[in-house]
């Protein structure tokens, strides 16, 4: 999915049981207002837990239940690293070329 077909959301901060709620609502937004093909950039995340893992794979559901996708463009070495250890990164994928 090249760039310029996509939203890119820069994400700030963690992905935690905190964040989680407002990310998802960012994204149901998102995709009401400017489509549903999504790329986000978390590369500022040092802390991850399951919470913020879920609320990916929620995302990427929000995503394909509009007609479109996620993927992650750029990701932090703590979420790439939570992402590898639970096979997320097989469900949502990561570009870091994006």
């Amino acid at each position: 999915m090249p760039a310029t077909e996509a939203t890119i959301l820069t994400v700030s901060g963690d992905l935690t049981s905190e964040t989680a709620p407002g990310l998802l609502e960012t994204i149901r937004e998102t995709c009401r207002a400017r489509g549903p093909n999504l790329v986000l950039h978390v590369q500022d995340a040092r802390e991850v837990d399951p919470h913020g893992l879920g609320a990916l794979i929620r995302a990427l559901k929000l995503a394909e239940d509009a007609g479109g996708t996620l993927v992650i463009g750029r990701a932090s070495a703590e979420l790439q690293r939570m992402m590898e250890l639970t096979g997320i990164d097989r469900i949502v994928p990561i570009q870091a070329s994006i």
